[in-house]
């Protein structure tokens, strides 16, 4: 290649400082049922350089261009003809699939799965987000039964200079398309209300899996800053210490709800969470039969006093 002027522009042997290259550039565009929308991520950058000038005199009149091929795990010289009906080169983008097993609170216990609720009148979202403020939504707000049945976002990018000299070859690096600012959070959704119950940094999993080479993570267990409050609803007669008050009666039980209430001050309360009362048959307080048992989740994840 010869510019007007004269100049050259060609093979150097030094590879990096060599004009003559080309780039690929690849996005993943793909449909957010969270948002309705389509998400558009690059997944593959290159800058790739000649390899082997040829020659006349000091006129370079060409030169090969190389490629890292994913196909064949190493560098090809990309030509307009391949045999066996191969493609010329085969890029990678990287795509993860990521799952999760169980949603735990605070103490350990099993509060959503593929298989359980804890409440009929609530219901967890998650959303994976990126950037310095985690504004740009990946993927999400969907239902938990997502995010236990696995759902795939690109995740990875391949980017660098392709140079193919024999003595140090480059291939693309792998890296996460945030390094730092990637993460799955899970919101809790009641009837009085919604809030945040977890935040994870994927980033530092999506590492992982480039480490291990695998397009799979599955998370066995998600603790959320909820803290189930347990106590005894009893039939409340004068004079008798609270530990010696009878159960609540079956039907009385069904009928009722806990209801926890918060805010600055006495007079400026409003619902935070509500709660089931059932009968529970176990040993309360040292003697053995059946009481009734209120539950409220607390989902500011300080403990009750």
């Amino acid at each position: 290649m010869i510019f007007q002027n004269g100049h050259l522009i060609g093979f150097a042997q030094s590879g990096s400082s060599n004009p003559v290259y080309f780039t690929i550039n690849v996005t993943y565009k793909y449909y957010n049922p969270g948002t309705q929308g389509y998400v558009t991520v690059p997944v593959y950058s290159t800058t790739n350089y000649v390899y082997g000038g040829y020659y006349n005199g000091s006129l370079l009149l060409g030169g090969t261009l190389v490629g890292y091929d994913f196909y064949f795990d190493g560098f090809i010289f990309v030509s307009s003809y391949f045999p066996y009906g191969l493609p010329d080169l085969v890029v990678a983008g990287g795509l993860i699939t990521i799952q999760a097993d169980y949603i735990l609170d605070i103490k350990g216990n099993l509060l959503a799965s593929s298989t359980y609720m804890f409440s009929p009148t609530a219901s967890f979202l998650f959303e994976v987000t990126l950037g310095p403020q985690y504004s740009q939504i990946l993927y999400g707000p969907l239902p938990i039964s997502f995010l236990f049945q696995g759902f795939t976002i690109p995740a990875v990018e391949f980017t660098g200079a392709v140079y193919a000299s024999p003595s140090s070859p480059e291939a693309p690096s792998a890296t996460p398309i945030s390094p730092h600012h990637m993460a799955l959070s899970i919101e809790l959704q009641t009837t009085n209300g919604t809030w945040d119950v977890a935040f994870l940094n994927l980033s530092a999993l999506v590492n992982l899996a480039i480490q291990n080479n695998t397009p799979n993570v599955v998370i066995d267990e998600i603790y959320t800053s909820l803290l189930p409050v347990t106590f005894f609803v009893t039939q409340y007669t004068h004079g008798i210490p609270a530990t010696s008050q009878e159960p609540l009666l079956v039907e009385k039980a069904e009928q009722l709800k806990a209801v926890l209430y918060a805010g600055p001050s006495i007079t400026s309360l409003s619902p935070l969470a509500t709660g089931q009362v059932v009968y529970l048959s176990e040993s309360a307080y040292g003697i053995v039969g059946t009481v009734a048992v209120g539950g409220i989740p607390n989902t500011t994840g300080l403990p009750y006093r």
